[in-house]
């Protein structure tokens, strides 16, 4: 048994102390010229983009970072590769955009009852049969998983070799691959999606690779538990690095904004009990602003690693506490990073030392594997149910949207959102058009999209957005407060005269406020209590591009009742107008009958609607012509069925010439499209 072993299985008894510092580390491969030959067939996936000058851009810097490496590393007599007392290694694997050495480091059935993972592989009616099953995740890490391990045989070619060349064993790949996929036959080592594939990579030339995989084979999920060694940045006066948004950081946001199905999964770091950075956001409060890399993107999923929770029969959580060595956020310009948090502590999974080994490890690079594989069976569940895959944005806003708050009312920079519960998210899925609402929607450039809401008046009514933002402009400002955000998206809740705004952090170890967000790609609303209707609003500041901005809706604490929509008057000429509002209904025998009363008239005008069903948002319209010119007229819309009818407010219009049209948005369900 090898000292890293050793080390391993002692881990078992002295984890609530020890730091185990897995971050993973990089290598660089020697199939560059395969990849090389690969990128003129790359346009498969996602049309429109320009495939082939993203990907040789993203070769080129991976190859000729290697290259200046390694060249850097003899120059100065530095190692490539370092071997840690904690057992974890660093490898030296690029210089970045202003020639800083980047070394990166390595950084289960508890696990599973903890992201509630275990509820969904439960068969129907208790639980939801997901298992992963037709389903493949990328995983990026120091070395690979032993192929012939016992855990990977249920299925064949479970896990394979992203290289194509013979695999580097690595007994952190090895625990990381086991934790997603190991399909059980040691129960206590049985991954969160047993019945999946993995497709294993070395961290040799990440990026490139993880797009190349999103773009030709349409990779929806991949696992990075590495990161930047943070002791080597520190000691080399590199300290403007953490929190900073630096080229890698938008790296990965251009590579997940042109394949917008691609979601990353990162390790917030095990630096939480050792402060790293000499010039932190707040010099009172150093304990915090430790992330650094692909952990400061916008777009990704940085995961914090708590201890093993206490969950209910039911699925409920009923107290779980941080892992002390889980690094804290947040970002410079105070985005909320992590974003979501994960088991990673003490979880039993696969070796690489023999078809039967195992061990327990610990840290965020743990807690990793626990999130992204949970996140698969929520894929899972959309692609049996939902027509088709969630896109990144919605994925991720559904499991910050369902997650549950450790610590701090609201979000923070030591858990993010909270714990996965990845039950609660799927719920939210299977009740979407009831009790929930779930859009994938456009805003266009100076649009604008409202929606009537009815509160349960049973819990907290949260509203939620979340988009893949454009790449933005790399930092290296020790402590810029800039936003990196690109696209700032706005979304407010009214009733009345009220107005409620998102969560924002203002500080590091605050509370985070309710006020307008202009750094974060996800927004959310809680309103404890609400009782009536509301109105949601998602608006824009400044430039989005004449493409728009795609992003994702979700809303819970829904009454399954019928709300009727604003009316908008739209082509309105001296002696036409159309007319047009939207209903959310759920009662009972769908909806009978739509119209437009008019007051001056006292008559009821046939409306064209469109299908709509008990999961439906209904657009329904009517054109009027004849009508006297420089009048103004007062409109009702109406529905009805056989339980109810429901009215709208009096609204006016004036026929006049010229008056501008009103250009409507168009909604779909989650599912209607696919990757």
């Amino acid at each position: 048994m090898t000292m890293k072993k050793v080390f391993g299985r002692l881990k078992a008894f002295v984890l609530s102390f020890l730091i185990i510092g897995f971050l993973c580390g990089f290598g660089i491969s020697n199939s560059f010229g395969q990849r090389a030959s690969q990128i003129q067939r790359l346009p498969t996936r996602y049309p429109g983009k320009n495939h082939q000058e993203i990907a040789s851009v993203l070769y080129k810097k991976a190859v000729e970072g290697k290259q200046k490496a390694e060249k850097y590393a003899k120059d100065n007599n530095l190692p490539l590769k370092i071997n840690n007392l904690d057992g974890s290694i660093s490898e030296l694997v690029r210089l970045n955009g202003l020639g800083i050495p980047i070394y990166l480091r390595t950084l289960n059935t508890n696990a599973a009852i903890s992201s509630r993972a275990s509820f969904l592989n439960a068969p129907l009616p208790s639980g939801f049969n997901l298992n992963g099953d037709g389903m493949t995740l990328g995983v990026w890490d120091g070395g690979h998983p032993r192929l012939t391990h016992q855990e990977f045989k249920n299925i064949t070619d479970k896990v394979t070799i992203g290289e194509g060349s013979t695999p580097t064993l690595n007994f952190h790949a090895a625990h990381v691959v086991g934790t997603i996929t190991a399909s059980g036959v040691n129960p206590s080592a049985k991954g969160m999606a047993p019945l999946s594939r993995v497709r294993a990579y070395d961290w040799t030339s990440d990026i490139f690779e993880g797009y190349q995989e999103a773009i030709l084979n349409g990779l929806k999920l991949s696992n990075h538990s590495y990161g930047y060694d943070s002791k080597f940045l520190s000691d080399n006066d590199y300290s403007y690095i953490f929190g900073a948004y630096i080229d890698e950081s938008a790296d990965w946001d251009w590579v997940m904004s042109v394949a917008p199905y691609y979601l990353n999964v990162v390790a917030a770091g095990n630096d939480g009990t050792t402060n790293y950075n000499k010039t932190p956001l707040d010099s009172s409060n150093p304990q915090y602003d430790k992330l650094s890399g692909m952990a400061v993107s916008k777009n990704g999923l940085t995961v914090a690693a708590a201890n093993d929770a206490n969950i209910d029969s039911n699925g409920n959580l009923i107290g779980v506490t941080m892992a002390s060595f889980s690094s804290q956020g947040p970002t410079d310009d105070l985005r909320i990073k992590p974003d979501i948090t994960g088991n990673g502590v003490s979880l039993f999974s696969t070796g690489e030392e023999a078809d039967d080994d195992y061990f327990l490890s610990s840290g965020t690079s743990m807690a990793t594997p626990n999130v992204s594989g949970t996140l698969l069976l929520i894929q899972e569940y959309a692609s049996k149910n939902l027509n088709g895959f969630l896109k990144a944005a919605t994925l991720k806003g559904l499991v910050l949207h369902t997650a549950d708050n450790i610590g701090l009312a609201g979000p923070d920079a030591i858990s993010g959102w909270g714990l996965l519960n990845a039950k609660k998210a799927v719920e939210v899925l299977r009740d979407r058009g009831r009790a929930t609402r779930v859009f994938e929607n456009k805003l266009s450039q100076s649009g604008s999209y409202s929606m009537p809401i009815m509160a349960s008046g049973t819990e907290p009514l949260l509203v939620s957005i979340s988009w893949t933002d454009p790449y933005g402009i790399e930092n290296y400002m020790p402590n810029s407060n800039v936003p990196a955000l690109v696209n700032n998206l706005n979304l407010t809740v009214k009733k009345g005269d009220s107005v409620y705004y998102p969560w924002r952090l203002t500080s590091v170890d605050q509370n985070a406020n309710n006020e307008p967000n202009n750094v974060d790609p996800f927004e959310r609303v809680d309103i404890a209590n609400a009782q009536g209707i509301y109105t949601l609003e998602v608006n824009h500041t400044g430039n989005i591009g004449s493409s728009g901005q795609d992003y994702s809706l979700i809303v819970t604490g829904v009454e399954p009742k019928p709300v009727l929509g604003n009316l908008v008057f739209a082509e309105i000429t001296s002696n036409s107008a159309k007319i047009s509002s939207s209903i959310v209904w759920e009662g009972t025998g769908g909806v009978s009958d739509f119209g437009f009363l008019w007051a001056e008239f006292q008559e009821n005008f046939d409306a064209q609607a469109t299908e709509v069903s008990l999961t439906n948002k209904a657009e329904f319209f009517k054109t009027l012509s004849s009508l006297n010119p420089n009048t103004t007229y007062y409109v009702k819309a109406f529905a009805e069925n056989s339980d109810s009818k429901i009215f709208s407010d009096f609204g006016s219009f004036k026929t006049e010439v010229a008056l501008a049209t009103i250009s409507g948005v168009t909604v779909s369900e989650v599912g209607s499209s696919s990757a």
